[in-house]
């Protein structure tokens, strides 16, 4: 199953990222609060893979790296003439990822 998970991560940082860097015209923009609180399942559902690929790394290394990505894909986003980088989405992706790790500690407590 471990399997299945990691290949369900590796598919979804490409299409994170291919939605991520593609013009808002294809997608059909969404509103600013729907804009983030799609940022917020995305970055919540990665996580969530994340964590269930169990990558033999510290679940802080995993944070830093998933928040990174997140950062990432901002910066290339400056590079875009039809997106921008904007520091509430960054905000949003970082709420995702602190929902789902908080969700597998508390898991784990039980």
């Amino acid at each position: 199953m471990t399997n299945l998970y990691r290949l369900l991560f590796a598919g979804s940082i490409i299409g994170i990222m291919l939605l991520s860097i593609a013009p808002l015209s294809d997608l059909g923009a969404p509103s600013l609060f729907n804009d983030k609180v799609l940022h917020i399942i995305a970055f919540l559902y990665l996580a969530i893979i994340s964590i269930l690929s169990k990558f033999e790394i510290d679940k802080i290394y995993l944070f830093i790296l998933l928040i990174s990505y997140g950062l990432l894909i901002e910066i290339a986003q400056t590079f875009l003439p039809y997106r921008y980088f904007e520091i509430n989405d960054l905000l949003a992706d970082l709420i995702g990822v602190t929902i789902a790790f908080g969700f597998f500690r508390i898991k784990k407590a039980i």
